[in-house]
């Protein structure tokens, strides 16, 4: 059953690759250590002794800080918040303003503020009879409950808003919510899961010839096809989304594609092109000045720095990282980033730091419910007996 299953979703998306190529022609074409070597290199710790000292890394990719520009931005950001606050006072009973709010503070990371808001949302829609204003408002709901690591409530609201959108045979709306659910299972690490309900939007938005779909389908698809170790099926569908973006100038997805495409290429074995990659995703970055792209990219090019065995590079991009991610308070950036250090303190024996780091890991992976990284984590601080380290 398991092999007809698997068989079903790669044949329907041959089927969507073949429609893709029909329509538009042939045109050329968030880690880099796999579980396999990650494993390894968990049994490699057992039994070894604590040995000492954290090198200083060097300042060279520090960049000054820019505490009245960080003050402006926190004056902006409060007082657009403090906008849309008084516009749901003065219209309660406006679902679009309610929207505006909640999509604001999903932003800006306030995440239950959000769900409050969406929740008034999906209210007013049941108050009006309105289903595509609930379907919206569930959509919305799944998102930000996506954002807190709650996939189970983001799953059940994204299978709430699918069904009402099929009840309304609003086929925008049904490719968005399978896009979204297919998210959702692949950070719950159902791949399989995740690459068949992917393909369902894919097919939909391929019928609808809508080209913004399509490129968040194949990048989504990329994700899940490296996640499952299809290394081919992944580089082609990032390619393709890759090739969407640019046509439809989307910076931070093009980021996001030459970060995925380095992700590949790293664990490809092919270090240049995975370096380049990464430079790329900087440099199109500079267009958007975004600090969480840019600590995301730092994380990855740390990883791909210490499968090359340039240790000190991968240090010091790491701290770079982790200290981005600190400002921006993305325990889920930091909490890889520290654990991308561990990693790194690993391999140059510094086990009380890496003891230390995989530490604060746990912690952060604790806080953010990524069981996954929580297992590996402690793996590692039990072969190391870091308890007994104090």
């Amino acid at each position: 059953m398991q092999t007809h299953n698997r068989f079903k979703a790669l044949l329907m998306m041959l089927v969507c690759f073949i429609a893709y190529i029909a329509y538009y022609g042939i045109q050329s074409p968030t880690y880099l250590i796999d579980d396999q070597s990650e494993n390894k290199q968990i049994a490699q710790t057992k039994k070894q002794a604590i040995k000492v000292d954290l090198q200083n890394p060097k300042k060279s990719l520090e960049t000054p800080k820019t505490k009245s520009k960080e003050k402006q931005n926190t004056k902006e950001k409060k007082d657009a918040l403090v906008s849309l606050v008084n516009l749901t006072k003065n219209n309660p009973k406006d679902p679009s303003a309610w929207n505006k709010l909640g999509k604001y503070q999903k932003q800006i990371g306030k995440l239950n503020d959000a769900i409050s808001s969406f929740e008034k949302v999906k209210t007013l829609g049941r108050a009006k009879g309105n289903e595509t204003l609930i379907a919206s408002a569930l959509t919305n709901l799944g998102l930000v409950y996506k954002d807190k690591s709650n996939f189970t409530k983001a799953e059940e609201n994204q299978i709430a808003a699918l069904q009402l959108y099929q009840s309304l045979k609003d086929q925008k709306g049904m490719a968005n919510n399978f896009n979204n659910l297919g998210r959702t299972y692949h950070l719950m690490g159902q791949t399989d899961r995740a690459i068949e309900t992917l393909l369902k939007s894919l097919a939909i938005n391929l019928d609808l010839k809508d080209e913004q779909g399509m490129a968040q389908n194949f990048g989504n698809l990329g994700e899940s096809y490296r996640a499952k170790g299809s290394l081919a099926e992944a580089e082609y569908a990032q390619g393709k989304s890759l090739e969407l973006n640019k046509k439809l100038g989307n910076t931070k997805n093009i980021i996001a594609n030459h970060i995925n495409l380095g992700i590949i290429y790293g664990q490809n074995g092919n270090y240049t092109k995975s370096e380049n990659a990464f430079f790329e995703a900087l440099a199109e970055n500079k267009k958007l000045n975004n600090k969480r792209i840019e600590a995301k990219i730092y994380s990855n090019l740390g990883l791909l720095y210490q499968l090359r065995k340039q240790y000190k590079k991968a240090e010091t991009i790491q701290l770079k990282s982790i200290k981005l991610n600190k400002q921006l308070g993305n325990k889920r950036g930091l909490a890889i980033s520290t654990y991308n250090l561990a990693l790194v303190n690993l391999k140059t024996n510094q086990l009380q730091n890496a003891c230390s780091n995989f530490k604060k890991a746990k912690t952060l992976f604790t806080q953010i419910n990524l069981k996954k990284r929580l297992t590996k984590t402690n793996q590692f601080l039990s072969n190391l007996s870091c308890e007994l380290q104090n």
